[in-house]
């Protein structure tokens, strides 16, 4: 069996020991793969490297910008690509190269590419704590992979918040797929909150 192979079925495997079933979608509204991604280009790209992750808008208004960044750095699995871990770049200055960027307030107007420059709607957050979040795997201004979605949750401490991030992070970097309510390879990703 291949190394890569074996990797992909370790993280099947531990990601299936959480609360949500394996790459659980049911949460996804709308995705985005480009026409030009490539897992190859990407595992190539993030060996051994710390992968940048800016965060932008706050759910939690209780919880300062730095624990809201731990928790969600936490709660992203990492080591499947290729050894690769997370470090967080708070003011975006990773402007070359792979970067996540998670946007807890995202534009309903907003595209992939807003989502890679870290534009956000400005709105206070949901009363109610339906988390609304998008998350891109950015080069520069672009996206190669994004995802839209939305989880029900108590607050920062509640179980499905740190399974929500896990989830999405496995959704946008292990397993993209453009499948429901997506386009692959189109230039707007309408969030359609």
């Amino acid at each position: 069996m291949s190394w890569r192979a074996s990797i992909f079925l370790t993280v099947l495997l531990l990601a299936g020991c959480g609360e949500m079933p394996v790459f659980d979608r049911s949460f996804i509204a709308s995705s985005y793969v480009a026409n030009n991604f490539s897992t190859s280009l990407l595992m190539r790209a993030t060996t051994g490297r710390a992968v940048p992750v800016r965060i932008v808008g706050q759910p939690f208004p209780g919880l300062s910008p730095g624990e809201l960044a731990n928790r969600v750095l936490d709660a992203m699995p990492s080591g499947f690509l290729n050894r690769s871990e997370y470090m967080l770049d708070p003011g975006g200055i990773t402007g070359v190269g792979f970067r996540v960027v998670w946007n807890f307030d995202p534009d309903p107007r907003a595209s992939e590419v807003d989502i890679c420059q870290g534009r956000a709607g400005g709105r206070r957050p949901d009363a109610n704590l339906r988390l609304r979040a998008a998350v891109a795997l950015c080069q520069g201004p672009d996206a190669f992979v994004a995802n839209y979605g939305t989880v029900q949750v108590t607050g920062p401490d509640d179980p499905h918040f740190a399974s929500f991030i896990s989830q999405m992070t496995l959704a946008t970097l292990l397993a993209p797929d453009p499948g429901k309510g997506s386009r692959t390879g189109g230039l707007d990703m309408h969030l359609g909150l």
